[in-house]
């Protein structure tokens, strides 16, 4: 997830923001039960909320600030086309972007093993 964590940063997700952490937290969440990323709500902010001594209204909240930046990137060819499609479609929320981006990871980390 390291490079995970270096890519979000890249797109404007800064480690600064708790949204990033959130992040990080849930593809491994969706990594060890993909169904989850059906069930953001029941199980992946709850799970976040719980690690990191928080709400599962606090974790939404920083997701979504997170999840917000994109819109603002400059360069939408810094995104992977996955991602890059949600922002200029205007689909783009936490849930689609946290969808995309479990299947981008898993994509990245097949490629890898190759």
């Amino acid at each position: 997830m390291r490079k995970m964590s270096e890519e979000l940063t890249c797109w404007g997700i800064t480690p600064n923001l708790l949204g990033h952490k959130y992040i990080i937290d849930a593809l491994e969440i969706i990594k060890e039960n993909p169904e989850a990323k059906f069930k953001l709500h029941k199980k992946i902010y709850p799970c976040i909320a719980v690690k990191n001594e928080t709400t599962s209204r606090g974790v939404g909240s920083a997701l979504r600030n997170a999840v917000n930046k994109l819109p603002a990137l400059q360069n939408l060819k810094e995104l992977p086309p996955i991602i890059s499609a949600l922002v200029t479609t205007g689909e783009l929320c936490t849930s689609s972007f946290l969808a995309a981006l479990a299947e981008y990871v898993k994509e990245v980390e097949q490629n890898e093993e190759c």
